[in-house]
Parts: structure tokens; C-alpha cells; sequence
């Protein structure tokens, strides 16, 4: 019911509540929906687990004395946080320190070793490397021990319960005369055949070799790459007399052709030089015969051609005296010709003339003929009309 007091006011609501009460449960209760969340095959969701991001990251420490986030441009590349696992335990002056305690110094003097290399290199001048060795071949050789520290795994060589026994001797000591105590209550064990023992080997020994192997490997394909190179034309050059393009076709095509120059090999490749040397001698020999022989053919060609023009110049004193004479008598023939083709155009343009007169006397005699015929009507016609005036 509405307050008596608010009855005369305009726009009241009479029989309702005066709070305004929801339905809706406290968001304590509330169910929060996931329609915001996108139901797409193509969103991939990921669960986190806080136990397992905790365990996984439990016992690391993140070292963050070289972290560089500028945005500056500089050779070197930028360096983020640095996340060490574990807590390393060194041991104490004048105490003796097990095997996992020698590994992890080794691991920290090599990459404190690492860092005073690259700051020597970033700082040094050029020329001057103050009397030490090049900081480039110590930063190599200093990551070469690097890796052989990292690839030896403690745990996977020696076995998770050797490496706990070195960490902590007491413990073991403890856990070896507990297990020897549980032995001698349960009885003598059983005899066993007699085993022959392997020699022992350093621990380690086989990943350190085989890490020794492994960069000795690199170095040789680096020198291999270095030598041939990225050319396109040097390698169609060495490919040229393979099938494909392997550096193993290379290999074995110059070594098959190496084979053939021993000492075993040699009296053959000496034998066929001394065949192919008189084949080639035959040939040149063969080659000078063939010269000469066309030689002595084109000396006799030329030797009967001037045989017939010896016999012909004899007779030519007197052709030459002939055509001298004959002279006089050909250059009156050629004006006698042209004093003919002058006459023979003369009498052409003559007849012309003449056809041309013909035509018009024969033109003049018809008009005379047709004005005869004319004049003739007229004084007959004239007589007529003279007799008709006399009558």
C-alpha cells in the first residue's frame, strides 16, 4: 500500500510495492553463461591446469642482469629474461665437491665465461685486442663446451638413484645399510651363474665423445661449404659430368678417376698413350703424302696449260699484224654503217612525207569533183530559168 502521504500526487502506483524487488539470484549464485566465448573450430582452447604450471616452473629463477628491451638498433641481438632451473649448491671453501656440484660449476664458469667474451667483442676496438687470443675463436671454442656440458645429462648417463647417491653420501650410505639390514633378515639370496664383468667406463665418456664427433662433423661440411660455395655456375661446373646434383656423385666420380692413376693402373693408361702416339704419327704421315700428292697434281695441271700456250704463241705475232692491218678497213665499215642507218631514217621520214601528200591531193580532187557536180546544177538551172524568161 502507497504512503498515505504521496495519495493526492500525481502518477502513483496505489497497491504495489513500494521497492522494487528482482528475481534474479545474488552473483554469488549466479550461473555465468559462456555465450561471449567463441564456439569456432577454428579457436583452439586451451586448459591450464595451476598445479601443473606449478610444478613445471617450481624451483626456477629468472635472471634478468642482461635484459635489454630497446627498441635500439645494434649488431648484437637483444637479449630477453634468462630462466635458470633449479637452485645450484657449490661447495664450500676447502670441502670437497661431488660430481653433480663439479658439473653445475663447470655450467656457471662457461657462461660467465660466454658473457665477459661478448662484452670484450662488443667493446674492443679494432686492432687492439689487448694481447689476448681473438674473441670470436674464444666465444667458439667457449660454446663448444657449452654444448658438451648440456648434452652431458648426469641423470640419463649415471641414472637418477647413482647421481642422488653423489649429491648426498650420507643419505645413501643410510639407504644402502637399511637395504643390506632388510637382506640379512629375509635370508642369503639365492646363488646366481657367475657374470662377466664389463670394464667400467667413465661416465659421460660416450656423450662427450660423440658431442667431440659431432662438432668435428660441422666444422668439416662448414670447410665443405665454404669451398664450394652458393655459386649456381661453380656447381653446374663440378656437376657437369654427373648424373645429378649430389655432392656424393662428385666425390665418387673424382675418386674413380684418381683410382685410375696408380701405380697399377698406370702401365695400362702408358701402353694405350704409346698406341694412340703411333696412330697419330700413321695419320700425320698419311696427312703429308695426301699434300704432296695434290701438290704434284695441280704442278702437273699447270704445266700442260702452259704447253698449249707456248704452241699458241707462235701464231699470235701474226694475229696481232692482222688485226692492225684490219684496222682501217673496220673503222670504214662502222661509218659506212652509220652513213646507212642515217640514209635508212632519211628515206622513212621521206615516205612519210609522201603518204601524208597523197592523202591530200586525193582529198583535193573529191572537192573538185563534188564542186564540178555543183557549178554544172547551177547553170543548168540557170539555163532553164533563161529559156523561161524568152518565152
Amino acid at each position: 500500500m502507497a504512503n498515505p502521504k504521496y495519495a493526492d500526487l500525481p502518477g502513483i502506483a496505489y497497491e504495489q510495492p513500494d521497492i522494487y524487488e528482482t528475481e534474479d539470484l545474488p552473483e554469488s549464485d549466479q550461473v555465468i553463461s559462456d555465450v561471449g566465448v567463441d564456439q569456432s573450430d577454428s579457436v583452439n582452447t586451451l586448459s591450464v591446469s595451476v598445479t601443473e604450471a606449478y610444478e613445471k616452473f617450481k624451483g626456477c629463477t629468472v635472471d634478468s642482469s642482461t635484459v635489454d628491451f630497446t627498441e635500439g638498433i645494434s649488431k648484437q641481438p637483444k637479449k630477453g629474461y634468462h630462466v635458470i632451473s633449479g637452485e645450484w649448491e657449490m661447495a664450500g671453501e676447502k670441502e670437497p665437491e661431488n660430481l653433480q656440484q663439479k658439473h653445475q660449476r663447470l655450467q656457471f664458469e662457461v657462461r660467465e665465461l660466454l658473457n665477459e667474451v661478448q662484452s670484450i667483442k662488443e667493446n674492443v676496438q679494432e686492432g687492439d685486442q689487448g694481447g689476448l687470443a681473438e674473441p670470436a675463436y674464444i666465444l667458439q671454442q667457449a660454446q663448444l663446451i657449452q654444448k658438451m656440458l648440456l648434452d652431458l645429462d648426469l641423470e640419463r648417463v649415471l641414472g637418477a638413484p647413482t647421481l642422488q647417491a653423489l649429491s648426498d653420501p650420507q643419505a645413501a650410505l643410510h639407504r644402502t645399510l637399511v637395504s643390506q639390514l632388510e637382506q640379512l633378515r629375509s635370508g642369503p639370496p639365492p646363488a646366481a651363474a657367475p657374470v662377466k664383468e664389463k670394464p667400467a667406463t667413465e661416465p659421460g665418456q660416450d656423450a662427450v665423445q660423440t658431442t667431440i664427433k659431432v662438432a668435428s662433423l660441422e666444422e668439416r661440411i662448414k670447410k665443405l661449404e665454404n669451398l664450394v660455395g652458393t655459386d649456381t655456375q661453380k656447381l653446374s661446373m663440378l656437376t657437369s659430368h654427373t648424373s645429378g646434383n649430389c655432392l656424393t656423385d662428385i666425390a665418387q666420380l673424382l675418386s674413380s678417376r684418381l683410382h685410375l692413376l696408380e701405380s697399377s693402373h698406370l702401365d695400362q693408361v702408358e701402353a694405350r698413350l704409346s698406341v694412340l702416339q703411333q696412330k697419330m704419327q700413321q695419320c700425320a704421315d698419311k696427312k703429308v703424302a695426301l699434300e704432296e700428292l695434290d701438290k704434284s697434281g695441280k704442278v702437273n695441271e699447270l704445266y700442260e696449260l702452259l704447253k698449249k700456250a707456248d704452241a699458241m704463241g707462235n701464231s699470235l705475232n701474226q694475229v696481232v699484224e692482222r688485226l692492225v692491218c684490219l684496222q682501217g678497213v673496220h673503222e670504214h665499215a662502222l661509218q659506212f654503217s652509220k652513213a646507212v642507218s642515217q640514209l635508212d631514217l632519211v628515206q622513212q621520214h621521206l615516205s612519210l612525207a609522201l603518204k601524208g601528200n597523197e592523202k591530200n591531193l586525193a582529198e583535193a580532187q573529191k572537192n573538185f569533183a563534188e564542186n564540178m557536180e555543183t557549178i554544172t546544177k547551177n547553170l543548168a538551172l540557170l539555163e532553164t530559168k533563161m529559156a523561161a524568161l524568152k518565152k
